[in-house]
């Protein structure tokens, strides 16, 4: 593969070096030597086939050059139609235009992403509410027309379902401020070993019901971060953990400290993660279960603001996962 400035290049010298061979074959200029007087008598050929060689060489550049980007503008339009399924197919060999074709199909490839994530929040969002509402309108329409007196009981029933959508509001609201791009962080030098170590404290009654083991191992390792957002981060890692992994499992905690930052990893031995999921998790309102309820998966909203909390601090959250094997989180927070 060839850079544009190369082609051009290669080109520029080809055409010189042809008016040269020309001027020298046309003025005789091997056998005789009279390259000034043979040059003046044979200038108008030289200069013609210069022009036409030029031309001709230009014109097979340009093709070269202008196909794909041709091409790349009728597959953007196609892109901005809504066609997010196209792809820009035509080979190149020119680097510059290689990229440009890598670029509009990434262009194309993500945004088919996101319109699958917003079909499906829109889907997951109308699912959340259309129960509480039903249940909602169910008793109250009994109760209204004398089918179902209005007991304490059925009363309690529909508050509690208030109380469902209001928290549902709740938290699309705190989703909403983590990831508002003006996010206050209140940044304090923290140990994030001292501090998992205090997140992990207060799962000690769900780790004693459900028989889990729990090990924090590492080092102390000294960040700068708002202390109380990441705790929320490190204790929603730990939830999820507690949460899926089989009764008598175990949960690994390790801390490392980098020359550049803190490095905080949660394992798990879990039901794991498909492959089909993962690239999701972090996604507003995605679970990997579908059948799991509101009361059972969450909201799933807890790793996407976990993202968006740790992205603000500047650093990175990835996932690594085999179904049946367990689960591992890594966070990594600079200094």
């Amino acid at each position: 593969m060839r850079s544009l400035r190369t082609q051009i290049a290669v080109a520029t010298c080809i055409v010189v070096f042809a008016t040269i061979v020309a001027a020298c074959i046309l003025s005789n200029y091997l056998t005789s030597g009279m390259f000034a007087a043979c040059m003046a008598a044979h200038y108008p050929a030289v200069a013609a086939f210069s022009v036409i060689f030029s031309v001709a060489m230009s014109f097979i550049l340009a093709r070269q050059i202008s196909h794909p980007i041709v091409k790349a503008a009728a597959v953007t339009e196609q892109i901005a139609a809504g066609d997010y399924d196209v792809r820009f197919e035509s080979p190149t060999k020119t680097t510059e235009l290689h990229d440009l074709v890598e670029a509009v199909n990434h262009l194309a490839g993500a945004l088919s992403k996101q319109e699958t994530l917003r079909r499906q929040l829109t889907a997951d969002v109308a699912h959340e509410l259309r129960t509480p509402l039903t249940t909602l309108g169910t008793h109250l329409e009994a109760m209204t027309e004398g089918v179902w007196e209005p007991t304490p009981d059925r009363l309690n029933s529909c508050h509690e379902e208030i109380l469902r959508l209001g928290k549902m509001v709740s938290d699309i609201e705190r989703l909403e401020r983590a990831e508002a791009d003006d996010l206050q962080l209140d940044k304090t030098e923290t140990d994030l070993f001292a501090l998992a170590q205090s997140v992990t404290d207060n799962f000690a009654g769900e780790l004693s019901k459900k028989n889990l083991r729990l090990d924090l191992c590492g080092e102390a390792s000294i960040v700068s971060v708002d202390k109380d957002r990441i705790a929320g981060v490190i204790g929603n890692l730990i939830s999820n953990a507690v949460k899926y992994t089989p009764d008598g499992g175990g949960i690994r905690i390790t801390v490392e400290d980098k020359d550049k930052a803190g490095i905080l990893t949660i394992e798990d031995t879990g039901i794991g993660i498909s492959e089909t999921d993962l690239p999701y998790i972090f996604e507003r309102f995605y679970r990997a279960d579908k059948s799991r309820t509101r009361g059972t998966g969450g909201a799933g909203i807890g790793l996407a603001i976990a993202k968006s909390v740790v992205t603000a601090h500047g650093g990175e959250v990835t996932a690594q996962s085999e179904p049946g094997q367990g689960s591992r989180f890594t966070i990594s927070l600079p200094k």
